[in-house]
């Protein structure tokens, strides 16, 4: 059977390249509310983690005495300034309006609804706060985040909630303990160098004194 001998070669056919799919860049206008959206996306599921079973109550008291003892001491060092700067304050003003009696009420006032939620809230997000960060932040680097999601452990539940609620109970308590330093800081700086009185704010005599019906109910007995 005779051999066909081959032909020509086709013609190369020239084919059009295909495009690479366009990657939609996100906009920097839309950035800061992307990140405060994850920010309230994370708050929510803490809340929702908060009543998750099993609650890591070790966790939870190994935080609080980590939160207490970087905070204790610097809220109470710097209570006393924001207790004498308020005391001086407002002494140096009621002694021009002639109502010195009102300058311990004046200043506990100040430190109470003013000065303590400040001081807690800048001790506990600057002291406590950037050590969490920092611990959570080595935790993501070494890959431990994902190794416990990998075994079904919840990251947020573990490790996020207990940190959140110690955090949350130092805040309270602390805020007790920078309402009384403060408060004795102005005192001294009020009765000792400005000698003003010390009746407003440490009365000699209880409140209930001065009323006529405690005073009689008393006198019967």
């Amino acid at each position: 059977m005779p051999v066909r001998p081959p032909g020509p070669p086709d013609p190369p056919v020239d084919r059009v390249p295909e495009k690479a799919p366009e990657v939609r860049r996100p906009s920097r206008l839309f950035a800061p509310l992307r990140e405060t959206g994850k920010l309230f996306t994370l708050a929510g599921t803490v809340c929702r983690e908060t009543f998750r079973r099993p609650f890591q109550v070790r966790e939870f008291i190994e935080q609080f005495w980590f939160v207490a003892s970087v905070t204790i001491l610097p809220a109470a060092l710097v209570s006393i300034p924001f207790g004498a700067v308020i005391a001086l304050q407002v002494g140096s003003l009621t002694q021009q309006l002639g109502a010195q009696s009102f300058t311990g009420g004046a200043s506990v006032l100040a430190v109470i609804q003013q000065a303590s939620p400040i001081i807690v809230a800048l001790l506990v997000s600057g002291a406590a706060g950037s050590a969490i960060c920092a611990d959570l932040g080595s935790r993501k680097i070494r890959e431990e985040l994902d190794a416990m999601e990998v075994m079904g452990v919840s990251p947020i539940q573990r490790l996020v909630v207990p940190r959140v609620l110690a955090t949350m109970l130092v805040a309270v308590l602390l805020n007790g303990l920078v309402s009384v330093v403060g408060t004795l800081g102005g005192y001294f700086f009020n009765v000792i160098l400005q000698h003003g009185t010390p009746g407003p704010t440490c009365p000699a005599s209880p409140p209930w004194r001065s009323c006529p019906t405690c005073t009689s109910a008393r006198s019967r007995r």
